[in-house]
């Protein structure tokens, strides 16, 4: 018994180690009672006009979960656009999107082929719908360099899976 004991702890602390580790939960702000997003240790966190930012310290992932009613769409598009311009970001083409449906929320995918500072990039989008006309739409922002999404590929997915714990409890 004590051996399993050792061994189940022994399990438990080097998967600790293994797994990125969470530094805080932040709320995004809904119509509702808002979603709890975990933060991976080491990235940094802002307010923005309808949400948070999430980035990583060494600044290769930028990711922005931000809530919005239907007819602040638009307003949302113009808004990511100009960001993206301000940054040098040009999007090089139509995107590929992927839809998704769930019992709670329908999500749209955007995958678009950009450039940064001439040098390929990733860009993408989750356009999230909820079901429930009372809850708000969500949009989900990505971009990272190619190297950062590599390198922060566990702890990004991390926090959407916190992410999509959030929704689904919503």
């Amino acid at each position: 018994m004590f051996k399993t004991t050792i061994a189940g702890l022994a399990l438990a602390f080097g998967l600790a180690f293994a797994l990125p580790a969470f530094a805080e939960t932040v709320t995004v702000p809904t119509k509702g009672k808002g979603l709890a997003v975990e933060v991976p240790a080491g990235w940094d966190t802002e307010e923005v006009k309808r949400g948070i930012e999430f980035s990583t310290e060494d600044e290769e992932v930028f990711l922005w979960i931000e809530a919005y009613a239907e007819p602040e769409f638009e307003a949302v598009k113009k808004e990511v656009a100009e960001y993206l311009a301000e940054q040098g970001i040009e999007i090089k083409g139509e995107p590929k999107i992927t839809p998704h449906d769930f019992d709670k929320y329908g999500i749209a995918t955007l995958d678009f082929p950009a450039t940064w500072n001439g040098e390929t990039t990733i860009l993408r989008y989750l356009l999230i719908e909820p079901k429930n006309p009372a809850k708000s739409r969500l949009i989900l922002s990505y971009w990272a360099t190619p190297d950062g999404d590599k390198k922060h590929d566990a702890e990004t997915q991390k926090l959407v899976d916190s992410f999509a714990r959030a929704l689904d409890n919503d």
